[in-house]
């Protein structure tokens, strides 16, 4: 980084970037190759795979997770109704 900072990169607005803008500048993208996000992409190969297949495998991902939480808040409602339906003794 020493290096980087000898050079003079000014932006529109004529001020020169901080040390953290330039290393956010060197870091790969998500989905460029070396590039890490917290859970995606899974593999290091999976920046080798078509884009297409990535989102189709993305948004089957998302509906199967949406598919789970829909289930388990079915039973949860099917529980309140089941304690909030029962007479007072």
């Amino acid at each position: 980084l020493p290096s980087l900072l000898c050079h003079q990169v000014r932006y529109a607005r004529g001020r020169l970037p901080s040390r953290a803008g330039m290393a956010a500048e060197l870091e790969p993208k998500i989905c460029e190759p070396g590039g890490a996000g917290m859970f995606f992409p899974l593999l290091e190969a999976e920046h080798h795979w078509p884009n297409s297949l990535r989102v189709g495998m993305y948004i089957a991902a998302l509906l199967y997770l949406f598919l789970g939480v829909a289930i388990i808040a079915d039973k949860f409602m099917q529980a309140i109704e089941a304690i909030t339906s029962q007479k007072k003794r």
